[in-house]
């Protein structure tokens, strides 16, 4: 017989069905004997007192007999299932050293392979300054923290900071560059290679509709000051001359030195006339300056004005 995980021997169990059934039929049998007599009388019953009393003995004899059997199996039973619970804990501490071993084993294992990545990635990045320093021998980059997370995130900081400094300084080169490559390096203006460039964009523009238009304009007399007063004099009147242009014009407009005393002047989205009064306005701003200028190097620039070459308007 099984009973759950807990097995019961067939004859054993036969044997005590067998118990019970006698004590039973016994126990009828002694109960109809002591009704009978009880009712009849001794005097008139054929067994004797002394009888009844010995199957009264056979029955008691019985019962515990019975009891006997009942406690030993019981026993058994108690026997097996503290066996089983005992192997039940053997086996459950078994899975549970199996467990926090190969947890740990685990946890080792993600631990150096984190300290491994951890490791080539501040290797990389060692590799990344080395590479925006080529000369530099220190270690003042790399530093050390309380663990390798502190010491990454620091590297990476540091790493993020250099390459923001080395981005501005590139972008700062990369303007120098163009300023060097579309201004011109006396004045200011634009030069004649931004001028090429720059009026081929806005003939496109004007063949898709839109429209500019261009003043061209020299100093008048210029080389005879520079033959007659050295070039340094001459440098400072286009300075001057730049300096008043750029005052008068819109941030949109674009100026540019086109030759050695020729300058243009690009006005988007500005008709004819309005070309035309501004360079009227330049040409009297200019004089106006000269005029005041002339009061204390009168040989130099009283035979300085600018002149008007062309207005134009493009579309």
């Amino acid at each position: 017989m099984t009973l759950g995980s807990i097995r019961i021997n067939v004859a054993d169990h036969q044997a005590l069905i067998q118990q019970i059934k006698a004590l039973h039929s016994h126990r009828i049998g002694f109960e109809a004997l002591f009704a009978d007599f009880v009712g009849i009388g001794e005097a008139h019953y054929a067994v004797s007192w002394n009888e009844l009393e010995k199957q009264d003995d056979l029955l008691d004899a019985e019962a515990e007999k019975l009891l006997v059997n009942i406690e030993q199996l019981t026993m058994k039973v108690a026997a097996t299932v503290e066996k089983q619970e005992r192997d039940f804990m053997i086996v459950n501490a078994m899975l549970g050293m199996s467990a926090f071993a190969i947890g740990g084993y685990l946890t080792l294992y993600t631990i150096l392979s984190f300290r491994r990545k951890v490791g080539s990635l501040r290797g990389q990045i060692e590799s990344l300054h080395r590479s925006m320093s080529p000369d530099t021998l220190d270690q003042s980059f790399r530093y050390h923290g309380t663990d390798e997370l502190d010491e990454l995130e620091k590297d990476l900081k540091i790493l993020m900071a250099r390459f923001s400094l080395e981005k501005n300084n590139r972008d700062e080169v990369e303007t120098q560059l163009i300023e060097l490559a579309t201004r011109d390096k006396l004045t200011g203006a634009f030069n004649r290679h931004k001028w090429d460039e720059q009026i081929k964009a806005e003939l496109a523009l004007a063949n898709r509709g839109h429209h500019f238009s261009l003043i061209l304009l020299d100093v008048d007399h210029f080389k005879t000051i520079n033959d007659s007063h050295g070039h340094d004099v001459g440098d400072n009147v286009l300075k001057l001359l730049v300096k008043i242009l750029r005052k008068r014009l819109r941030e949109t407009d674009m100026l540019f030195r086109i030759g050695g005393e020729e300058f243009a002047v690009l006005l988007r989205d500005t008709h004819l006339d309005d070309a035309h009064f501004l360079a009227e306005q330049l040409r009297k701003k200019f004089r106006y300056w000269m005029k005041r200028i002339s009061l204390f190097l009168p040989l130099v620039l009283a035979l300085l004005s600018i002149r008007i070459l062309m207005t134009r308007a493009i579309s």
